[in-house]
């Protein structure tokens, strides 16, 4: 019986040997159909968290791109390629580039960070709806600005958030350029200015919004605005900050992680 046993369990282990990762398994490259569907059937075979990586791989190396012929496609990828092949690519391919671009955003945070803080310091009050007595403004909101900022600005943008009958959401929002260069001298360091922005509701759909009959209705009308610190010029007509840092070194640091756990299955 001991024997039978011990004979048994080596099958079994040699059956298991027998079973191919998926990761390692190729597909039938006869036509583009007979890769997508084998392809395509050995993805399904993988766990979860391996799936995730794979289509990451995928994307990273520019695998899913269109090829005249399928030998074209085994030239380039070989006849031979495997899910783990591509995330070997991958991780040659983007790793460098990921680490780089996380090492220059690092380098220049805290100066980002400091400069969106001091932007973040200009703010809008009494801010309401209103008339321009130029014909060509005509709708739009009036508000009153503080540039609590140590920058001198020739434009701004704001965020402008419509909010209807103490509505948690706003109802519309719109995006409107704020312009101290035309007959002015700029919106300096510490100044004070009483600011109109007009709400364009011909040309914008978001602009309409704030003037259609919900809003006519509306009994209670409450207005906010926001400066958006990344889209403040100097008196050079140049951008202070670009781009939103945050979210940058939150992609990078994701796809950190990706390349991480990539890393375990080669």
């Amino acid at each position: 019986m001991k024997k039978l046993v011990i004979v048994s369990l080596l099958s079994l282990a040699m059956l298991s040997g027998c079973s191919k990762d998926p990761l390692d398994k190729t597909f039938d490259l006869t036509s583009f159909n007979s890769l997508s569907e084998s392809s395509g059937i050995v993805f399904k075979e993988t766990p979860e968290n391996d799936a995730a990586i794979i289509q990451w791989a995928m994307d990273s190396i520019g695998i899913n791109d269109k090829y005249d012929t399928i030998e074209i496609f085994k030239d380039k990828w070989g006849a031979d390629i495997t899910y783990r092949k591509m995330i070997k690519m991958a991780i040659g391919k983007r790793k460098p580039e990921v680490n780089a671009q996380y090492d220059q955003l690092k380098a220049i945070e805290k100066e980002w960070t400091d400069l969106y803080n001091d932007l973040s310091k200009i703010k809008a009050t009494n801010v309401r709806f209103g008339e321009h007595r130029d014909p060509f403004l005509e709708k739009g909101v009036w508000f009153d600005v503080h540039n609590g900022s140590q920058q001198n600005l020739s434009s701004i943008q704001w965020y402008l958030e419509l909010y209807l009958d103490d509505e948690k959401e706003p109802y519309a929002t719109y995006r409107g350029l704020d312009l101290y260069k035309f007959g002015e001298n700029g919106l300096r360091a510490g100044q004070n200015d009483h600011r109109f922005i007009k709400i364009d509701d011909f040309m914008s759909d978001s602009g309409k919004k704030w003037y259609d009959l919900r809003v006519k209705d509306a009994k209670k009308k409450k207005i906010k605005a926001t400066v958006i610190p990344n889209s403040a010029e100097n008196f050079s007509d140049e951008k202070i900050i670009t781009g939103n840092l945050v979210s940058e070194l939150e992609k990078i640091e994701s796809e950190k992680l990706m390349i991480a756990n990539a890393e375990k299955l080669l």
